[in-house]
């Protein structure tokens, strides 16, 4: 299409002489991986305009793997102008051009609406902005106009074009929204850049903040935004917290069960009362020990060695829990045991085992064997209940 507007007009102009730099086509060349089509581009600033342009990079049926500019779209302020390849008639897929087509003005067409809107999502940009020289940044910006969100930063925020002429890493860093600690990323780049010091990393240093943010480090303080290895102190600090969480877990599943208990005081003789039939059924293999848990206090017990629920829930309470007989598996002695293996939940209703967890709700390697010895010895715990005694199952 020729150019009919002023706009266009300039810009075909400046098109005939727009430069391409050697080097980042040698730099986009290196950083293909050899896949079928892969897409690159390029941001720049020429005659005013700000100019992305796309690069196809392919191997199909021995093709050159010589990048092919495929489109163009030109920026400044509201105007814009898109120049592109010839598109298929009937395209198959919505990234394909006539390659040896002619770059002309396009108008934005249903044909062209995919380019215009968004682009491939395995696109690894190579962006020129300003003075600035050729860096590698994340391309994650699929459903807005990105070259204009990059321009409309810079007027908003100063920091954005600060961090972008610093590294564009740092930029996108910044503007992802992944961290929660925005303004505290801001103060530990500007501390860092005031020490001269080198992110190796930047989405490792952006997690980082935010561990820091969140123990309430003195972000200000270059111990703590310049680390000597970034990634030993992601690591440690992520451990701590990790620590801390598990910690405050653990303090909360207590409070919770002690809470429970108190309520329990009224239920404490009834349920000793209730299961005073089972406290002769022992299951057991000579190392492995089953039994049912005789007081509420067991439960609480039973709750703090495994780290699961069985007493914050109130599985002692038949109201909560009807038809329900709740047995621990352990090793060696049962009341000092070397291990408590696994709790297991019996429908007294049905005399079946409904579940029987260990440690954190998982399966122990002892299960296969628990539940064996369960079914052979259901028998003894549904005639106990009726007040029968039955030889241990052999």
């Amino acid at each position: 299409m020729i150019p009919r507007t002023k706009y266009q007009e300039e810009v075909w102009a400046l098109y005939q002489t727009l430069p391409t730099n050697p080097d980042t086509i040698e730099q986009i060349r290196d950083s293909w991986n050899g896949g079928e089509l892969e897409a690159y581009g390029v941001l720049q600033m020429y005659g005013g305009w700000v100019v992305y342009r796309m690069f196809y990079l392919f191997n199909r049926r021995g093709w050159s793997t010589q990048p092919v500019e495929v489109h163009q779209q030109w920026f400044r302020g509201s105007q814009y102008v898109y120049i592109a390849r010839k598109r298929p008639p009937m395209p198959r897929y919505s990234d394909t051009f006539i390659y040896d087509s002619e770059m002309e003005i396009r108008d934005i067409s249903r044909q062209y609406e995919y380019q215009y809107r968004s682009h491939p999502t395995d696109t690894v940009p190579y962006c020129i902005f300003k003075e600035a020289a050729d860096y590698p940044y994340p391309f994650n910006f699929l459903d807005q106009d990105w070259a204009t969100f990059i321009i409309g930063d810079f007027k908003n925020d100063p920091f954005c074009e600060t961090a972008y002429k610093r590294n564009p890493n740092a930029y996108w860093c910044y503007k992802k929204n992944r961290y929660k600690s925005q303004e505290e990323l801001k103060v530990a780049l500007k501390i860092c850049w005031r020490n001269n010091y080198e992110i190796s990393d930047y989405g490792l240093y952006g997690d980082y903040i935010d561990m820091l943010v969140s123990l309430k480090k003195d972000i200000h303080n270059a111990f703590y935004a310049c680390p000597k290895d970034l990634k030993q102190a992601h690591d440690v600090t992520a451990q701590y917290i990790q620590r801390k969480k598990e910690k405050e877990e653990r303090e909360m599943r207590r409070k919770q069960m002690v809470e429970a208990i108190k309520k329990a005081d009224a239920m404490k003789a009834q349920y000793v009362a209730e299961h005073q039939c089972y406290s002769d059924v022992v299951i057991t293999d000579g190392m492995i020990k089953i039994k049912v848990l005789p007081t509420i206090e067991h439960f609480f017990q039973e709750g703090m060695k495994q780290h699961h629920c069985v007493c914050a829930n109130e599985y002692f309470n038949p109201k909560r829990h009807p038809n329900t007989l709740i047995l621990s598996a352990r090793l060696g002695d049962w009341d000092n045991p070397e291990r408590f293996v696994e709790t297991i939940d019996v429908d007294t209703q049905k005399w079946e085992v409904r579940d029987s967890r260990g440690l954190q709700n998982q399966r122990s390697e002892y299960h296969d064997k628990i539940m064996a010895m369960m079914k052979s010895n259901m028998g003894r715990l549904r005639h106990a209940s009726q007040g029968v005694q039955l030889k241990a199952a052999i």
